[in-house]
């Protein structure tokens, strides 16, 4: 099946997938998932999570665990994207953070993934999974930085916002890099991207 962004129809009593067939997503489709997941459906697991982001658009869990079938199929620009989504609606959840900075450094961008990470300590300072993940990255002091709430003011979030077709949200993010550093010519090119 194809991971790619789908858009779903909002019948509450049960949502058409692009296969055709018909899932109701109940008020726990992210749990269902989750466990679809560990159980290698991931197919109907993914109907179901799209199915429930259509009726139950604010639920950041939903794109979370989206998020996490997508980093499992080895699609790292959606998952990056969806879990930006879930930090949309919940910007204080560090297990988001978290698993948002190990998609960075899966991708080899060490310096996003601690950026994340980062945010993911500054929430909860005790947690042995984000010290080790810090550890492995090559830092060993876990600061306590000021939550970065305007996360998606990154260029690799603008980045990802245009190529998922949002070239406004892109757009914005650009000129909000360009006041910071307005002789940025690669940031110029990509904003005449944008349109």
């Amino acid at each position: 099946m194809d991971y790619s962004a789908q858009q779903t129809s909002n019948r509450i009593s049960g949502v058409e997938t692009g296969s055709g067939a018909t899932v109701d997503p109940g008020y726990d489709f992210a749990r269902r998932a989750e466990k679809m997941i560990s159980a290698g459906q991931l197919d109907e697991a993914y109907n179901l999570l799209q199915a429930g982001i259509g009726v139950f658009g604010d639920y950041p869990s939903g794109f979370q665990i989206l998020g996490d079938l997508y980093h499992l199929r080895g699609n790292q620009v959606a998952a990056t994207f969806t879990y930006f989504e879930a930090l949309r609606r919940e910007p204080d959840n560090p297990l988001t953070l978290l698993k948002l900075g190990d998609v960075f450094r899966a991708e080899g961008n060490v310096n996003e993934a601690r950026k994340y990470y980062l945010q993911a300590a500054a929430l909860e300072s005790d947690s042995e999974t984000i010290a080790s993940r810090m550890k492995d990255i090559g830092f060993f002091e876990v600061e306590q930085p000021e939550l970065e709430h305007d996360f998606l003011a990154t260029e690799t979030a603008a980045d990802l916002f245009r190529m998922q077709g949002y070239f406004d949200k892109a757009k914005q993010i650009y000129l909000h890099l360009l006041k910071e550093t307005p002789a940025d010519q690669h940031l110029h090119d990509k904003l005449k991207l944008c349109g």
